[in-house]
This record gives C-alpha cells, sequence and structure tokens, in this order.
C-alpha cells in the first residue's frame, strides 16, 4: 500500500485528535530519518485502526509507509490502548475520547464503567462527566477536544442541559399520567381539558376534592359501623327472651325511621342481618386466613 493511498480510518480511532502541526513536522523528521519504527496497524479490510499520525508523517516526510495486521484483538481495547496515554492530551480529552470510542461499539447502558476506568487508567468519575458530555451536549465535547473549552466548564454546562431535559420529561409524564387519570375519572372533566376550557391543574385539584371528600364518608361511616357493632356485642351478652321481653315493646312505631327500619326488628329482618354478618366474617377470615379473631 503507498503513502498516496487513501486509507478508511476506523471510527473509534477518528475520535482521537490529530498532533499539532509542529509536533506533527517533528514526527516526520524523525521517521525520514529513522525510517518508520513502528508499522500502521490495519484491520483485515485495510481499515487504520492505529498510526494516523504516523501516516500523515510518512506522507509528510515523503516515506513508504509499512503495515501490519491486526489480528485476535478487540479493534476497540486496542486503539484506546495505544491512544489513551497520548502527550498531547489532558484527562478530560482522553475521557472524552475514550467515551467517544467505547460508544461505537456499545451504548451507554452497555459500558461497564469500572473495567472501563480500569483498562483506560482514567478514574471513573472522569469518565462519568465526559459520558454527560458526549451525551447531552456532543458540540461542548468537540470545544474541549479542540482547546476552545475546559472541561469543567463543558461539564458544568452539559449537566445543565441534561437535568433541564430530565426535568421536561419527569413533568411531561407527570401531566400525562394526570390526564389519563382524569380520563379514566371523570369523562366530562377529561373533555373540559381536551378543549382547553378547564386546566389539567384544576381538574386534578377537583379529583382530589372528590376522593378526599369520598375519603372522609368512608372513614365515618367506618366509625359508624364500628361504634354500632360495638354497642350491638354488648348489648347481646343478655339472653335473647330478656332483651325482647325488655326492649320489644318499646319499638315504637315513630323510632322507625331511616333506611330498612320497619323490617329490621322483625323475624325476617334479624335473620337477614345475622346473614350479612356470616358474610362478612367467611370474607374477613378469607382475607387474613383466619388470624384476626382466633384463639
Amino acid at each position: 500500500m503507498s503513502v498516496t493511498d487513501e486509507i478508511v480510518v476506523h471510527p473509534a480511532a477518528a475520535v482521537f485528535p490529530m498532533l499539532a502541526d509542529d509536533e506533527l513536522a517533528e514526527l516526520a523528521e524523525h521517521i525520514k530519518v529513522n525510517g518508520l519504527l513502528d508499522p500502521i496497524v490495519l484491520d483485515a479490510d485495510g481499515v487504520l485502526i492505529d498510526g494516523r499520525n504516523r501516516l500523515a508523517a510518512c506522507r509528510l516526510a515523503g516515506v513508504e509507509p509499512t503495515f501490519t495486521t491486526l489480528n485476535g484483538h478487540d479493534p476497540i481495547a486496542f486503539i484506546i490502548g495505544r491512544n489513551v496515554n497520548r502527550r498531547h492530551l489532558t484527562e478530560g480529552q482522553r475521557a472524552i475520547a475514550v467515551v467517544r470510542a467505547v460508544l461505537h461499539k456499545l451504548c451507554r447502558s452497555e459500558i461497564d464503567q469500572t473495567l472501563l476506568a480500569r483498562e483506560s487508567g482514567i478514574v471513573r468519575q472522569r469518565l462519568q462527566q465526559a459520558l454527560v458530555i458526549v451525551e447531552h451536549a456532543p458540540e461542548l465535547a468537540d470545544a474541549v477536544m479542540a482547546r476552545t473549552e475546559s472541561f469543567s466548564k463543558a461539564y458544568e454546562d452539559a449537566r445543565a442541559i441534561r437535568d433541564a431535559k430530565q426535568n421536561r420529561e419527569a413533568t411531561a409524564e407527570a401531566e400525562r399520567i394526570s390526564l389519563e387519570r382524569v380520563r379514566w375519572a371523570d369523562g366530562d372533566l377529561h373533555l373540559l381539558v381536551s378543549e382547553g376550557r378547564l386546566t389539567l391543574t384544576d381538574a386534578v385539584a377537583v379529583l382530589d376534592r372528590r376522593e378526599g371528600e369520598e375519603r372522609d364518608r368512608r372513614r365515618r361511616q367506618v366509625g359508624y359501623m364500628v361504634e354500632s357493632t360495638m354497642l350491638l356485642r354488648s348489648l347481646l351478652e343478655r339472653s335473647a327472651d330478656v332483651i325482647l321481653e325488655e326492649w320489644l315493646e318499646d319499638v315504637n312505631p315513630h323510632q322507625r325511621t331511616g333506611p330498612f327500619a320497619d323490617v329490621i326488628w322483625t323475624v325476617d329482618g334479624l335473620r337477614d342481618m345475622a346473614a350479612r354478618l356470616d358474610d362478612l366474617a367467611q370474607e374477613l377470615e378469607q382475607r387474613t386466613g383466619g388470624v384476626r379473631g382466633s384463639a
């Protein structure tokens, strides 16, 4: 392969910046005097894995490069290993380059940050920060690589962008859930919101008020039931004949008001109430496994 041939560069290798012009000229002079000591690495398809600067220096020096083929190595790991400790890169630039290289192969959730930190020699916190920059502000990652923005400032700005996006997404999800709640609870309210005649916030407030009132009503009813059953239980401590002897004649027509009042103090009414209490006991037994009230 000639020095003038066009060679495709692996995307992961392309994320590492080239040497500055003066450093490249120095490398070209070294190659011109000593030859290319470290061959350029290609994969089986002729894609450049390592050696972009050396290839450019060979072209600058007019020296035919030598090549070797990558055999049995993971290209991404090889690229990171050969480039991560370049002296002309800051730690932040190395972190961004490593993250971008890995993202050519893996999605974010697949990256083992602990393993990557160990293999690259870059602290995990810096890699996490680089991930934030690359994912949420790629233009700032470019600026860090071009040395027109500091890594710390880029991270702070990228984090603000990420947080704002997450807040928008959380707000949108909360609104979706609230609208779905309104739709299921009250079709008329949902229609008012859909037509813009009622805000979602006001519709939710209406539902909250209704649900609060319903909770209060149920709480009162439970209290009434508990008090009534406790009173009834204490009264039934007396024998049936005594109860009927003392009370039946006092249950006057004017006291029989309210739901079921005209049937409760009858044979069928009392049996019906007993059957309902028995149903309640059976349901309680099923739900609690007979734990409540057992000896």
